[in-house]
């Protein structure tokens, strides 16, 4: 395990590799991160690290989930996940979800179609939600005030369906820990289960976790997601054309 050192480093953060000459260059460091977020005080004595980034489909903007946790400690969560985004060139660092408003409760951030929003899982209230919100944070809207939130949501390319998967913990899978394959239609404000697929679920811990994480087709008719119903790991494909009326 690498351990990391309290702070956050200049010389570490997102790196932009070039796949055609293999060069390299540090794009954003996590001072830099750092010096962009408020309420400074808050992250005194914590080790800064990057967790899951993504270009917008646009390649304009880059999302960046931020964690801060005790430097000394080997095991746990970290105490604080921030929210960022930049220009794909590393300036114009933002906080699109602070740390108050992640810790209600939240999980797995995605740019919608527009490149313009993000969608993810949050807990403005007292239950996750769907929410949506600009890249600056700004323009904050609960999808569904009706309908839970759940594992690794996307919207297809017209901004009208969410296909998400659950994790296991959560109550739409099943006892055995297979997760949902939920379909949401946020113009009619419904959902429907399309399927059940098992992934692992909580069988043993010590393997490497298998989420569905299902993601759409650029042309918004399929999906492709995670799968091991046989207990091996798969890939699927589902033609969801037929739902999306």
């Amino acid at each position: 395990r690498l351990k990391l050192g309290a702070g956050a480093a200049k010389d570490q953060g997102l790196w932009h590799a070039s796949t055609k000459t293999g060069r390299k260059k540090l794009l954003v460091s996590l001072a830099e991160i750092f010096e962009a977020l408020p309420n400074k005080d808050i992250y005194k004595g914590l080790a800064f690290h990057l967790f899951h980034s993504k270009y917008n489909p646009q390649g304009t903007r880059i999302m960046q989930v931020v964690r801060a946790r005790d430097p000394e400690s080997e095991e746990g969560r970290y105490q604080h996940g921030i929210l960022t985004t930049f220009k794909a060139d590393g300036s114009d660092i933002r906080v699109a979800v602070p740390p108050e408003l992640w810790k209600r409760g939240g999980h797995h951030p995605n740019w919608m179609p527009s490149g313009e929003r993000l969608l993810m899982n949050l807990t403005p209230k007292d239950k996750l939600r769907f929410c949506t919100f600009g890249w600056d944070g700004s323009g904050f809207q609960v999808v569904s005030e009706s309908i839970l939130g759940s594992g690794h949501p996307a919207y297809e390319k017209t901004g009208r369906f969410i296909f998400t998967d659950t994790y296991p913990r959560e109550p739409m899978s099943l006892p055995d820990g297979s997760s949902a394959l939920r379909l949401i239609d946020t113009r009619r404000g419904q959902e429907r289960t399309v399927l059940h697929i098992f992934a692992l679920g909580q069988v043993n811990p010590s393997v490497l976790r298998l989420d569905p994480h299902p993601a759409w087709s650029r042309d918004g008719k399929r999906s492709c997601f995670n799968g091991a119903p046989e207990g091996r790991r798969q890939v699927y494909i589902a033609d969801l054309s037929t739902l999306l009326a």
